[in-house]
C-alpha cells in the first residue's frame, strides 16, 4: 500500500528509525483510536477525524502535539496548503495536525444512461447557473426506472452525513452555523430557510418524487457499489471513490458540479482529515520528521495517484 511505501521510505531515509504501520478497518478504527488515546498511550502518527474529536476538544485536552515549533525551527511551509485546509486543524493560534486531504463532494454520473435518455451531461464549470434544483430532479426522474411497483434504476442516492447534505445547503444559500467576524461558530442554522429548504429538497427526492431509495429500502451494498453496477444514474461523492470507479468497465462515467438551488453561487461540502500526533508520544521529533515526509509534494501525489 502507499502507507508501506511511505513507512519503508522514509525507514531507509532515516536510519535507526522504524516506522510500524498498523492499518485498522474501517468500522473499527475510530474505537481504536478513542481506546488508545483512553488508554494514555495514543499513536505516534495517526489520520485524524474532526467529526470524532473536534480540534476545540483536542486543543482543550491537550491531546495533540502543538507542532507550530517545529514548523518554525523548519521553515515548513505551510502557505503550500489551501488557508481554509490548515485552518481546521489551528485553534487559537496552536497547530494539532497537518492536512492530509480536502476532498470535496461533486456529483459522479453514469454517462451512458444519461446519452440514453438524451440528457445534457451535468456541468464542470462551477460558474455556470444553468444547472438548478429543478434541472437535478428533471435528471434524477427520467433516469428512474420501474418494474411494476420495483425500482429497477434509480436516478440518484441520498447521501448520509454532513459533509454531503451540507452541499445543498450551501448551494441553496443555506449554512449550517452562523459566525462572527472571526469566523467563529456562534450557533446552529439549521433552522434557517434556505438550510431547511435544502433539506426537504433532499428528503423529498425520496419520499415524494421516489428518485432515490428511502434508508430502509436501500440494500447492503454502498452507494459506491450501487453506482458501479449501474443501479444508481448518479451518486455525490468525494475523491475517494475515484479509484473504484476507474475500475469500472460496463460504462462510462464523469464527474460534475452541484446543482444551484435559491442561491447564486454554489458550494460543496468537504474538509478531509489530517495527519496528527498523540500528545504523549515517546517519540514526538521522530513524528514531526515522519509527518513532514507524508505531508510532501510526492506523499500527496502518491496519494492521488491510487484515487
Amino acid at each position: 500500500t502507499i502507507r508501506d511505501k511511505w513507512a519503508k521510505e522514509f525507514s531507509e531515509a532515516n536510519p535507526g528509525i522504524v516506522v510500524d504501520h498498523q492499518p485498522v478497518p474501517g468500522p473499527d478504527y475510530n474505537t481504536k483510536i478513542q481506546t488508545l488515546f483512553a488508554a494514555g498511550t495514543p499513536p505516534d502518527m495517526y489520520r485524524y477525524l474532526q467529526e470524532i474529536t473536534p480540534i476545540i476538544t483536542v486543543a482543550e485536552k491537550n491531546l495533540h502535539l502543538q507542532i507550530d515549533d517545529y514548523i518554525a525551527r523548519d521553515s515548513y511551509d505551510v502557505e503550500d496548503f489551501r488557508p481554509d485546509a490548515i485552518a481546521l486543524y489551528q485553534w487559537n493560534g496552536s497547530t494539532y495536525a497537518l492536512p492530509r486531504d480536502y476532498g470535496n463532494q461533486n456529483l459522479y454520473y453514469n454517462v451512458d444512461l444519461f446519452e440514453a435518455e438524451g440528457i445534457d451531461p451535468i456541468p464542470a464549470d462551477w460558474n455556470d447557473t444553468t444547472f438548478t434544483f429543478d434541472v437535478f430532479l428533471d435528471m434524477a426522474q427520467r433516469l428512474t426506472k420501474k418494474d411494476g411497483d420495483r425500482t429497477t434504476q434509480w436516478g440518484f442516492l441520498v447521501n448520509r452525513g454532513q459533509r454531503p447534505w451540507a452541499s445543498w445547503v450551501y448551494s441553496n444559500g443555506g449554512a449550517l452555523v452562523h459566525k462572527d467576524d472571526q469566523g467563529v461558530a456562534t450557533d446552529s442554522a439549521m433552522a434557517d430557510e434556505a438550510t431547511v429548504q435544502a433539506m426537504q429538497f433532499l428528503q423529498d427526492l425520496m419520499y415524494v418524487h421516489e428518485v432515490a431509495p428511502r434508508p430502509e429500502l436501500e440494500s447492503e451494498l454502498s452507494g459506491v457499489d450501487l453506482f458501479a453496477t449501474g443501479r444508481v444514474a448518479i451518486m455525490l461523492n468525494n475523491p475517494s471513490a475515484v479509484n473504484q470507479f476507474r475500475a469500472i468497465e460496463a460504462f462510462r462515467w464523469d464527474v460534475g458540479t452541484i446543482p444551484l438551488g435559491n442561491s447564486d453561487r454554489r458550494g460543496t461540502g468537504g474538509g478531509g482529515t489530517g495527519w496528527a500526533t498523540g500528545a504523549a508520544t515517546a517519540h514526538p521529533d521522530e513524528a514531526w520528521l515522519f509527518m513532514k515526509h507524508i505531508t510532501s509534494e510526492q506523499a500527496e501525489l502518491d496519494e492521488v495517484s491510487v484515487g
